[in-house]
């Protein structure tokens, strides 16, 4: 959690009593009742969610996987606000078929559940999640379709398959964020080198590393995935 890091870093050197994390606002330390702003930028509804996305307890994750099975609102008691939120949208779109969501909003949904199921669950708690969803009979959108795969080759940990899915949607028509991209290019290059395809792996990211985000987290990432490649300097 290399982001979260450096602000919990900031956090005790200026003996800070909070951090504030809000969308709309720079990342801001609380110190003697004032607010100390730490980026220049402000954080937007999704970078604040990758930040609370890093220390996601398991209690959590296997809320949101069973909540996703079983329906039993019970089980959002764990959660915060924003993955209650994920986990009602993904499974009255995906399981009861009560609603029809934009495909944005569901992708995003599914993409925070992901991060925590793919990351906490035991792979046949993973397989569970995911084998409802992506079976899912509701009338989906074909993207959705398409990240649904993604999320369930990654937490089977099938190579092969989640360097064809992630591979699919990033040649696909799907108008791309620079965090979905990277993702996505993250994904396509884990499973190609998984896969014995490292050539291609490196050709890709020499190809589409001017569309990635670029933040610490990300960079770390890449260096990591081309050392994988290549060992020796990563750019």
């Amino acid at each position: 959690m290399p982001q979260l890091d450096s602000f919990i870093k900031a956090l005790f050197e200026h003996r800070a009593d909070a951090l504030a994390l809000q969308p709309g606002a720079p990342a801001a330390l609380k110190v003697r009742g004032a607010d100390r702003p730490i980026t220049r930028d402000a954080l937007s509804g999704a970078q604040v969610t990758g930040l609370l996305r890093e220390v996601l307890p398991a209690e959590q994750a296997g809320a949101l996987g069973g909540f996703f099975r079983s329906g039993d609102p019970k089980l959002l008691a764990p959660l915060g606000g924003s993955l209650a939120t994920d986990a009602i949208l993904a499974r009255a779109a995906l399981v009861d078929c009560s609603i029809s969501p934009p495909p944005g909003p569901l992708q995003e949904a599914l993409s925070n559940i992901a991060w925590g199921v793919n990351q906490q669950l035991p792979r046949k708690d993973r397989k569970m999640v995911w084998d409802l969803a992506a079976g899912s009979r509701c009338r989906v959108a074909p993207s959705v379709r398409a990240w649904l795969r993604l999320h369930k080759a990654v937490g089977a940990l099938e190579a092969e398959e989640m360097a064809a899915a992630a591979g699919a949607i990033l040649s696909g028509p799907e108008k791309l964020s620079p965090r979905q991209t990277a993702d996505l290019l993250a994904a396509r290059m884990a499973g190609l080198i998984l896969t014995g395809r490292s050539a291609l792996a490196q050709r890709e990211f020499t190809a589409k590393r001017g569309r990635i985000a670029d933040d610490e987290g990300t960079r770390a990432l890449f260096r990591l995935l081309v050392g994988a490649v290549q060992p020796g300097p990563a750019p």
